[in-house]
């Protein structure tokens, strides 16, 4: 049901975000005063951590779409599959379904309860909070609907706090709600200030990048009524110009800084970032902050970075170390590889990690040189390798390329693990597993209390200025202005290219037999119209795969190819699937592991864009004083489950 108390649950406090005092309880009274209004304003921003945390991180975000698939020790492997025992509006287990509703609806009640209370506050210190504070209840109350629309559609519109059960609900219109979200957001837009010395608060830049990013998501339906109008287009180029144009938010330099990610140190033997700890990138709108104390990181802390790693704790001459706990809940997919030109655009090689570094004396027998393998016979019975020296490299090789095991173990003095390689008959197959292959690496945090922690304290982005130039090149793009969309594109492609002196990464030595030389990429990838009306562009088959033949069908697929290469991995395929509309035919496509002919999502249906509505609610709601009937029930689900 969507009744829920006022929680006593207050977000917990930050060394240096939001800080306040806990307090036992949260009444009334309380709640009407300064300090009260403080800690429940601070209390609504809880819910912009669920995404983070625990298994529906990437169930709800990034499994089952067309850039990953299940991986060797995947849980909630239904999500993949669609099996309908399991994925339907009771699932087993936590995959997230029923908990992002409920929870979301636990975060309105609380944003509620703030606004109504507010004008009895008397806000003696500082008079402007009581402006302030509502921009961000209502820059919240849109984030959190934002979030329910695009994963169920029509939901529930709840506009004030509960303090009583409550059991007679029905759902909007998805067009009602994107109506209330863009209402929320003009007045958050409109009143919230553009700095603040609380980091993580929401200011008016993050207003704008959702402002637009809602925009587009309206403007982007074509068979699905989300209530467009022709200024939605329009509106998203004003709202991202707004963001871009505003100084307060800049482009990293290096796409790798951007989620810090961490670089492995050979003479401290470690994983460190050079930019230290607390480095927050300039490129953040918005996002979500964790603590490193445990007692103040929620149930389970950011927990994103354990399902994306492969199993690299079990090779010769590695360990688990701070890289790390190999989840393995999800494989790369064949369109994730090759969607980026991985010769002249540096953001596959910062964002997929293809080299490990031994970090523990290996074990003799699987890292010394034999007399089946030596290259010479001198080397017979030493070491093939030492600490800290490369243990093993994933390569994406050609599959005309292929070795045998045999041959690839005499060849190389570390393991080296093929996408192609020749089984004992001579015929070439998958090199990678479920349990090894490119593995993403944003959401690696080396900052946990140590290297069997589950509970994360890296903050997590939600809102980025690299995206607010995606959103608004697509929307000139729909407006069929493809020069200017290029003209925004290819500032995050010169950002993307290696630049002049720059090291390549050690893939380059396996790929075609790619010269290492250190000249800068950009006019190799730089992106023109012509793009879009001729074969000149990303890899053909792969339009050919979505039936994409007009410039418009072109465009709209090239954006999403874009949006992998610049954001795979941060928690938003879903919502870039479902907005486009392509969420079946994308996943279809490309949902498959490397090699194999079969998608892995063996039972999807068209119907599967949207989440089941959790079954809990419909038994708990009323019409007219009484449950709903059976066919009421099945009227209130979404078609299909």
């Amino acid at each position: 049901m969507l009744y829920f108390l006022l929680t006593a649950m207050l977000f917990p406090s930050c060394n240096d975000y939001l800080k306040e005092e806990q307090v036992s309880t949260l009444t009334a009274d309380y709640v009407k005063s300064e300090q009260g209004m403080e800690d429940l304003t601070r209390a609504c921003y809880e819910g912009v951590r669920f995404i983070f945390s625990y298994e529906w991180s990437y169930c709800l975000t990034s499994f089952g779409l067309d850039e990953y698939i299940y991986g060797s020790q995947t849980t909630w492997l239904y999500y993949n599959t669609y099996d309908p025992a399991n994925y339907n509006s009771s699932p087993s287990g936590s995959g997230g379904i029923t908990e992002l509703w409920n929870y979301t609806y636990a975060m309105i009640n609380n944003c509620n309860a703030a606004i109504d209370a507010i004008p009895q506050v008397q806000f003696e210190k500082n008079p402007a909070n009581a402006a302030i504070r509502m921009s961000e209840l209502r820059f919240l109350l849109a984030f959190y609907y934002f979030n329910l629309v695009q994963q169920y559609g029509g939901v529930p519109l709840v506009l004030k706090s509960s303090t009583e059960p409550q059991w007679e609900y029905t759902r909007a219109s998805v067009s009602d709600v994107y109506k209330t979200i863009i209402s929320d957001l003009r007045y958050a837009a409109e009143n919230l200030p553009e700095t603040t010395t609380d980091y993580g608060r929401a200011v008016q830049g993050a207003a704008y990048h959702y402002l637009a990013k809602v925009y587009l998501t309206r403007a982007s339906a074509v068979q699905e009524e989300r209530g467009m109008r022709p200024t939605d287009l329009d509106s998203c180029i004003y709202f991202a110009d707004r963001v871009i144009k505003s100084n307060r938010y800049a482009l990293e330099e290096d796409f790798g800084q951007i989620h810090g990610v961490p670089v492995y140190t050979r003479s401290s033997n470690s994983y460190a970032l050079s930019t230290g700890k607390n480095y927050r990138s300039k490129e953040v709108i918005f996002s979500a902050q964790f603590d490193d104390a445990k007692a103040n990181m929620g149930r389970y802390g950011n927990s994103s970075h354990l399902y994306w790693l492969i199993q690299y704790d079990t090779q010769a001459g590695m360990t688990r170390d701070m890289f790390g706990r190999p989840y393995r809940r999800m494989t790369v997919t064949d369109y994730a590889l090759d969607v980026f030109d991985r010769e002249n655009d540096s953001r596959f090689s910062k964002t997929f990690k293809m080299m490990f570094n031994c970090n523990s004396k290996a074990n003799a027998d699987n890292n010394t040189w034999t007399s089946v393998n030596a290259p010479t016979p001198e080397l017979i019975g030493k070491p093939r390798f030492a600490l800290g020296d490369t243990a093993f490299v994933l390569v994406m090789n050609d599959s005309l390329q292929a070795l045998s095991d045999n041959e690839l173990d005499k060849k190389f003095r570390y393991k080296v693990w093929p996408r192609y390689k020749k089984d004992m008959s001579g015929k070439v197959v998958s090199g990678f597993t479920r349990d090894v292959s490119p593995c993403m690496i944003k959401q690696v945090d080396p900052y946990r209390a140590s290297v069997n922690e589950t509970m994360g304290t890296k903050d997590g982005i939600l809102a980025r200025l690299g995206e607010t130039y995606l959103i608004i090149a697509e929307a000139y793009g729909r407006k069929g202005d493809y020069q200017t969309a290029c003209d925004y594109i290819n500032v995050l492609r010169k950002r993307a290219a290696f630049k002049d002196g720059e090291t390549k990464p050690l893939h380059w030595y396996f790929e075609d037999g790619l010269n290492m030389n250190s000249a800068g990429t950009y006019d190799k990838i730089k992106v023109t119209p012509e793009y879009f009306t001729t074969s000149g562009y990303d890899r053909q088959e792969m339009f050919d795969k979505v039936n994409a033949q007009t410039p418009q069908e072109r465009f709209i697929h090239f954006m999403l190819n874009e949006r992998t290469r610049e954001m795979t991995g941060e928690l938003n395929r879903w919502t870039d699937l479902q907005r486009t509309e392509t969420f079946y035919l994308r996943t279809k496509a490309f949902n498959r592991f490397p090699n194999a002919k079969e998608s892995d999502a063996t039972n999807l249906q068209p119907y599967h864009c949207l989440r089941p509505i959790p079954q809990s609610w419909l038994d708990a709601i009323h019409k007219n004083g009484r449950p709903l009937t059976a066919d009421e029930k099945k009227a209130m689900q979404n078609t299909g489950f």
